[in-house]
């Protein structure tokens, strides 16, 4: 069974919303980690609760505590920005891709790890700005400027891979 599939079954009837179990899920599939695995990397959790917490029908699921929310996402290598972007992007348009939204969870994680010290620092340097000028309606135009680039350098990125691999598509 492909893991895209596993997780069409793990969305209820009612079709409620993804949740961190859902990303959780996905990531144990990915890893081949078993409940069994996951209990052995999590000794405070008893193997009946882990399994009341990720059980395939979200009907029968527990709600998870905070500690154990940690503690699992640690056993599995999922930081709390990968935890958050991996939610957020299974109730878009990845909600029916879930392997993808693994892999641009995990690009966006490191993305975003230490980029609000650098910002600040970026700002500070900047002669005649400081802190108190940047507001949160610039966030949505610097969003489009990192798009941009974004869009840009994978652009170069793709040209440069159909050169190596003897595709001129210029």
């Amino acid at each position: 069974m492909e893991p895209s599939e596993q997780f069409e079954q793990r969305v209820s009837e009612d079709n409620a919303t993804p949740e961190l179990v859902d990303f959780i899920r996905i990531r144990m599939v990915e890893m081949r980690f078993s409940i069994r695995m996951l209990k052995a990397a999590t000794p405070n959790i008893r193997k009946s609760r882990l399994h009341s917490i990720v059980h395939p029908d979200p009907s029968k699921r527990r709600p998870m505590r905070m500690d154990e929310g940690k503690a699992i996402c640690a056993a599995l290598g999922i930081s709390q920005w990968e935890a958050a972007f991996g939610c957020e992007l299974l109730e878009g348009e990845l909600n029916d891709r879930p392997e993808e939204a693994g892999n641009l969870a995990a690009f966006m994680a490191t993305l975003f790890a230490g980029l609000a010290p650098r910002l600040a620092t970026a700002v500070v340097s900047i002669s005649g700005l400081d802190l108190s000028d940047v507001k949160p309606e610039h966030g949505h135009q610097i969003q489009d400027l990192v798009l941009d680039g974004f869009e840009k350098g994978y652009e170069d990125l793709v040209r440069r891979k159909g050169l190596r691999l003897g595709r001129n598509e210029e």
